[in-house]
């Protein structure tokens, strides 16, 4: 497992439900190894990020059946806006 990776305890606890701050684990963050992206979507098979002009900007790994997603983007900021696309 990589440093920027969520621990498997805050994944499972938030696919249960009991995560006691899911907006502190999902969506853009800032790490020492550069932007991290996680997103839960139920029933997703795939999941990629697009920059706001189109640009595939990664595909996702799916962390969880349950729907949880995560991914790196080096030279990224966490303030860029994406979009998702399941």
């Amino acid at each position: 497992m990589h440093a920027w990776q969520a621990p498997d305890r805050d994944v499972d606890q938030l696919v249960g439900g009991r995560h006691h701050d899911p907006f502190g684990l999902l969506g853009p963050h800032e790490t020492e190894d550069g932007l991290v992206i996680r997103a839960f979507v139920p029933g997703a098979e795939t999941l990629d990020a697009y920059d706001i002009d189109g640009t595939h900007v990664l595909s996702l790994a799916r962390r969880h059946a349950a729907g949880f997603f995560e991914g790196w983007v080096a030279g990224r900021p966490a303030w860029a806006r994406y979009t998702l696309k399941a």
